[in-house]
């Protein structure tokens, strides 16, 4: 299995690599042996640093590369390079946002070449050992339901007691209350924005619109026997 997928990655690599003689382009590849790598094994990773080494391209540590990405963010010029580890090392990923040392790469014009895990699913540090960034299915329902059970209180007990104060009949608060839950599909406008903003995550994003839903679907159950048995309310001002 493993040589099978070296030899795809030198299939797809090898015809850019020969034709990338142009002296324009700075190209590097990344390897550091003291960094992990994931779904690329150590030897598929090493084939991959050993051919494009012998293609022309310069293998860089993690703190080389650091040094070597900041070189292109300050200078724009024309500069590409692979990943033959497919975990990010914290040296350029120092954060999952837009102020890390890659995206400002990207951002200036550079190239990359990631294959085999997600890229940037995870953080690499220099122990052999990487941080998940990812927040799995099970965390984004549990954040989920945390949000509807604050959601849907938070709007009961404020209800509550402004009826309380204004000495509304028994009943009207909780009607109001439960019919302000459909109020979360507006709060998917606002959390869209910021998503596009990526002032939040995906995972976020996500419990957010679970939280959306939920209140929402779970309005007209409570709502319609309250207005069965409190008829009186709705054609009071006849």
């Amino acid at each position: 299995m493993c040589r099978k997928l070296v030899l795809l990655i030198l299939f797809v690599l090898i015809p850019q690599i020969a034709a990338a003689d142009d002296p324009l382009w700075d190209r590097a590849a990344y390897w550091d042996g003291r960094y992990p790598t994931n779904w690329a094994d150590a030897g598929t990773a090493a084939a991959v640093r050993d051919a494009l080494a012998a293609a022309g391209y310069t293998v860089l540590n993690a703190d080389q590369l650091k040094t070597w990405m900041d070189g292109h963010i300050a200078d724009g010029e024309l500069s590409v390079v692979v990943f033959c580890m497919d975990i990010a090392p914290d040296t350029v990923v120092e954060t999952n946002t837009a102020a890390c040392t890659l995206r400002q790469y990207l951002d200036a014009g550079g190239k990359i070449v990631f294959y085999a895990d997600i890229p940037f699913y995870n953080q690499g540090h220099a122990n052999n050992t990487n941080t998940n960034w990812a927040m799995g299915g099970a965390t984004v329902f549990i954040a989920a339901a945390v949000l509807l059970f604050a959601s849907v209180s938070g709007k009961l007990i404020g209800v509550h007691t402004a009826g309380r104060l204004l000495k509304w009949k028994p009943g009207e608060a909780s009607l109001i209350g439960w019919l302000l839950q459909t109020k979360a599909l507006i709060m998917i406008i606002f959390a869209n924005i910021l998503l596009d903003k990526q002032i939040i995550t995906s995972e976020t994003f996500t419990a957010l619109l679970l939280m959306a839903v939920a209140s929402t679907m779970l309005t007209v159950p409570a709502v319609s026997p309250k207005l069965e048995r409190m008829r009186e309310i709705i054609f009071r001002s006849r």
